[in-house]
């Protein structure tokens, strides 16, 4: 209205919005619903299923899963494990978000899953082809 010139009367100036600047706490996922679809992504076993085990037992985001790479994923260890770092079709989220995340429980069983029926380079191919 200042930069038009304008004098008429603004309708939104008595209208008060509540500023809640209080972090919304989110609730964790029940542990027998994780169990519950990870038993069906099982028993799916298909590359989407992989991609939901692997999130459901790391912790990982969805683009860090997603732009996952073979070579990231190591199983001939003790300990196996992904040893997660930026490459230039997947970029992490903050520098600590470099890490080496354990693989355990369906985690383990999705990246052998996914070690035996991928082709390519890329974990998810469909995502970062």
């Amino acid at each position: 209205m200042l930069e038009q010139g304008l004098s008429c009367i603004n309708p939104f100036s008595g209208v008060y919005l509540h500023s809640d600047n209080s972090p919304k706490k989110r609730k964790p996922i029940a542990t027998n619903n994780i169990k519950a679809i990870q038993t069906m992504c099982i028993e799916v076993d298909d590359d989407l299923r992989h991609l939901v085990l692997l999130i459901s037992d790391t912790g990982m985001r969805l683009s860090e899963a997603t732009g996952l790479m073979i070579s990231e994923i190591n199983l001939d260890c003790d300990y196996p494990h992904i040893v997660l770092a930026p490459y230039p079709h997947r970029s992490l989220k903050t520098l600590s978000s470099e890490r080496i995340i354990p693989l355990v429980g369906q985690s383990l069983w999705a990246t052998r899953r996914i070690i035996e029926t991928t082709e390519s380079l890329y974990c998810f191919p469909r995502y970062t082809i």
